[in-house]
């Protein structure tokens, strides 16, 4: 029998009109056999918009098929979804793995325009 498995996945932009992705149902494949999924930023567009409504369409439903979908999911931040989650990196197989979606070591600006900087403990893998 297989032990767990982590999938890790960024950059979805789900909602975005040039994302590949119109629906979250076309992931499904890759979360066949997963134990924990790691969704490591711009999983969605929460900066602030013209449309809201779509925002916070985009945000309930990937925040209600993930967690169906695999037994445990992690969100990270990215840069265009700063807000969606409080972390914003992961250490993985007892701190071996370190998992960011890397706009953490730059300066950046929240949905409000704030500049925002973060600083991630390096790990050695």
């Amino acid at each position: 029998m297989a032990g767990p498995v982590t999938r890790i996945i960024s950059d979805v932009h789900y909602g975005d009109h040039a994302s590949r992705v119109d629906r979250l149902e076309q992931l499904r494949p890759l979360l066949d056999g997963v134990t924990h999924l790691v969704m490591n930023g711009d999983t969605l567009d929460t900066r602030s918009s013209r449309f809201p409504a779509h925002t916070d369409e985009c945000t309930a439903a990937v925040n209600a098929f993930f967690p169906r979908e695999v037994a445990s999911t992690t969100f990270l931040t990215g840069n265009h979804d700063g807000d969606f989650s409080p972390i914003h990196h992961l250490d993985l197989a007892g701190g071996k793995i370190f998992v960011t979606h890397g706009d953490i070591f730059f300066d950046v600006r929240d949905p409000d325009g704030h500049v925002l900087t973060f600083a991630a403990p390096a790990t050695d893998i």
